[in-house]
C-alpha cells in the first residue's frame, strides 16, 4: 500500500505571521535553472523575466501598506529579502484568539508571498509569453529576534552574489578535474 510522505511544516507552529517583527524570506523557482539573470563580476545582471520579479518585490509595500522592505537580493534562482511588518501603519486586524483559528494563508506573510509569486508568475507568462516559469511550493522564513541576527543577514544578503560567483568557480574548476565524475553519474550539482 501506498504512504503518501508527510511533508516537514515550513511555519513556526502556533506562530501568527501578521504581527510586527522583522522576517527574512527566501523564494526559490521551481527548476535550479538561470531564469531571473546571471552573476557577473559579482553582481546580479537581470533578464526580462528577473526586471519583472525585481518590479513586483519592489511594489510589495504599495498593496501591503503595513509592510516595508528593508535589503534584498535577486539570484539566477531564487530571492532574498526582508520584509517588516508594522500594524501602526494601518488598522491591525483582530489578533489571533487561539492556535490556527485563522488559517494561515490568511495570515499577511504569507498572503504577500503567494500574491508576489502568483504576480511575477503572471506577468512573466503575460507579457514574455513563457508558460515554463513557476515558483516552488513553498518559501522560506525566518524570523528576525534582534539587531545583530539583522545586521547578518544583511550582509549574508550583500555577499550571496559574489559567494555564488566563487561557489560557481569551484564547480567548474572541479568539473574540469573531475568531469568524468559527472558523467559517469549523470548529475551536476550546483551548491546554494
Amino acid at each position: 500500500m501506498f504512504v503518501k510522505k508527510q511533508r516537514k511544516p515550513n511555519r513556526l507552529r502556533y506562530y501568527d505571521y501578521s504581527k510586527d517583527g522583522i522576517y527574512f524570506i527566501t523564494i526559490c523557482a521551481a527548476r535550479r535553472n538561470e531564469f531571473l539573470g546571471k552573476i557577473v563580476n559579482g553582481k546580479m545582471i537581470l533578464n526580462q523575466k528577473g526586471a519583472i520579479a525585481e518590479k513586483c518585490w519592489r511594489e510589495i509595500p504599495l498593496h501591503f501598506p503595513t509592510a516595508t522592505l528593508d535589503a534584498y537580493v535577486l539570484m539566477p534562482d531564487h530571492i532574498h529579502g526582508i520584509i517588516s511588518i508594522d500594524n501602526r501603519l494601518e488598522t491591525p486586524a483582530p489578533p489571533l484568539t487561539a492556535p490556527f483559528s485563522y488559517p494561515r494563508t490568511k495570515m499577511l506573510i504569507p498572503k504577500i508571498i503567494q500574491q508576489y509569486k502568483a504576480s511575477v508568475t503572471r506577468k512573466i507568462r503575460a507579457g514574455l509569453r513563457d508558460y515554463s516559469f513557476e515558483w516552488q511550493r513553498s518559501y522560506h522564513d525566518h524570523i528576525v529576534r534582534n539587531g545583530q541576527a539583522l545586521g547578518n543577514i544583511r550582509q549574508y544578503i550583500v555577499d550571496n552574489p559574489i559567494k555564488w560567483q566563487n561557489e560557481a568557480r569551484k564547480r567548474n574548476d572541479k568539473g574540469k578535474n573531475y568531469g568524468w565524475v559527472k558523467k559517469t553519474l549523470g548529475c551536476a550539482q550546483r551548491a546554494r
